[in-house]
């Protein structure tokens, strides 16, 4: 349709008997599933991943039972050196024990199962003794303890409550 006004001349490219159709509506496009519901998925499934983590092992309690190995490491007459009161020091070529000197408790399988230390050395009836209490799992069937580079003794889980050795 051609129009003439004040001397432009436009024209519409539109025939004249065409009438103007607006665009349909369309509806907005979809993107697969709401991403409220992705995010709810993942929540739960995030929940039952740690519940399943946290029911296999364990709550984090004291659910496991254990034994606390207690024994001491006593050096005889002439391995030590007397203190002050009932304190004792390791005397000559003992020189590795000491309050702190590492104690190792083991499996009959080799794994370790915890790392302890002596504590001061005490003048006893048998010589100065370093005590120590490690706490290990219970129900092995039997335990080794290493103290320093002293060498190995093996216990059995009834005699591990008092796991007393001697150097000297």
């Amino acid at each position: 349709m051609d129009n003439d006004q004040g001397g432009m001349r436009f024209s519409t490219g539109v025939p004249p008997t065409a009438a103007y159709e607006a665009p349909a509506a369309t509806a907005p496009a979809r993107r697969g599933v709401a991403p409220g519901i992705v995010a709810a998925i993942a929540i739960i499934g995030l929940g039952i991943g740690f519940g399943a983590g946290y029911a296999a092992h364990g709550s984090g309690t004291a659910s496991k039972k254990t034994v606390t190995v207690h024994g001491s490491l006593t050096l005889t007459q002439g391995a030590y050196k007397e203190g002050d009161g009932t304190d004792c020091t390791a005397g000559d070529g003992f020189s590795d024990i000491s309050p702190g000197t590492a104690v190792t408790v083991g499996d009959d399988a080799g794994a370790t199962l915890a790392v302890g230390q002596l504590q001061a050395g005490q003048i006893t009836g048998g010589g100065c003794a370093f005590g120590f209490d490690v706490k290990v799992p219970a129900g092995r069937t039997s335990y080794t303890v290493t103290v320093s580079h002293r060498g190995t003794q093996v216990f059995s889980p009834d005699q591990i409550g008092e796991a007393d050795m001697t150097l000297g």
